[in-house]
């Protein structure tokens, strides 16, 4: 088969469905070879890339980057690493920029994963190999990275960048890039914005038009009144309703008055609170939502109930 019957194969199989032709032979669609040849990255299920292009704020992260705003995403994440080896901890300071340079050289995007020896990190990053092996262990500990393939003899062990967790402890310094930066990390879109904040023209809503809740030492007070700022119609229609419950082990337990407003809010705004938590209340690590107790009556919270089905 000469290589023009293969080209003329591999369109014909593309009109038809099928992923890919490799050296003649037509390999079976779905399989994720397949895919790995034909897109560069790992599908981890059929569904994937449609729930890239729909998720928001931290859950983006959790699947490979690709896409229209692949490269802004990544400029995101090299900007979160750097600003939290400026302002965080100390092991942060030492280990954010180390593993921005990694990232940089080494890191494979479409796996999500690096294959780097010991000794050739200990080149990069100018120390021994004992404080490249302290190091590595203590990212570990703190869920920057886990090991995907152990090492083994002959062989380097793969480790896979959790890049939601590293940005989530990013997360109390967004605002020292700017408000843009936190915005957009945060998944509000500059529409979102109030004018003069991102680039709206619609006006937004006065201040006193909401009721912010009472301080009960959460912190949770000072961050409803910085999502009012931020978002004031998400504000109006899911934050508003929101109580803090308590402020337990670092995490902040918030009751809604539905458990599908809870189920909402959590895969829609989760992020978005949770930056305005942590930005005032550097003790909160994260945030829960719970719905209302069972043996609460359905005419208490009917009224939330029905607003959330007509904003669906």
């Amino acid at each position: 088969m000469t290589p023009l019957d293969n080209l003329r194969r591999f369109n014909a199989n593309q009109r038809n469905g099928a992923i890919c032709v490799m050296y003649g032979r037509q390999k079976p669609r779905g399989t994720q070879e397949a895919v790995t040849f034909a897109t560069g990255m790992v599908r981890d299920h059929p569904g994937q890339e449609t729930m890239e292009s729909t998720a928001t704020g931290l859950k983006r992260f959790d699947a490979p980057i690709v896409g229209p705003n692949a490269k802004a995403l990544k400029y995101d994440i090299l900007t979160a690493l750097q600003v939290l080896g400026a302002h965080g901890t100390h092991p942060e300071k030492r280990l954010a920029p180390r593993l921005c340079f990694l990232i940089t050289a080494r890191y494979n995007w479409p796996s999500r994963s690096f294959s780097v020896s010991v000794r050739e990190l200990a080149r990069m990053w100018n120390i021994s190999e004992r404080s490249v092996i302290r190091d590595m262990v203590q990212m570990r500990k703190l869920g920057w990275i886990t090991v995907v393939v152990p090492a083994a003899k002959g062989r380097v062990a793969h480790h896979r960048i959790e890049i939601a967790t590293v940005l989530k402890a990013s997360m109390p310094y967004w605002d020292a890039v700017g408000s843009d930066f936190s915005a957009r990390m945060s998944g509000v879109s500059v529409q979102d914005q109030p004018e003069g904040k991102g680039g709206s023209n619609v006006v937004p809503l006065r201040m006193d038009d909401h009721e912010l809740p009472e301080d009960n030492g959460t912190g949770w007070q000072v961050a409803a009144l910085r999502l009012m700022q931020q978002d004031p119609i998400a504000y109006r229609n899911w934050f508003k309703a929101l109580t803090a419950l308590h402020l337990e082990s670092g995490v902040l337990t918030l009751q809604t008055s539905t458990a599908y407003a809870a189920r909402y809010i959590e895969n829609h705004h989760y992020t978005q609170i949770l930056a305005a938590i942590v930005a005032t209340n550097s003790a909160v690590r994260d945030v829960k939502f719970e719905g209302p107790p069972a043996n609460v009556p359905k005419s208490e919270h009917s009224s939330y109930a029905n607003q959330s089905e007509g904003l669906t």
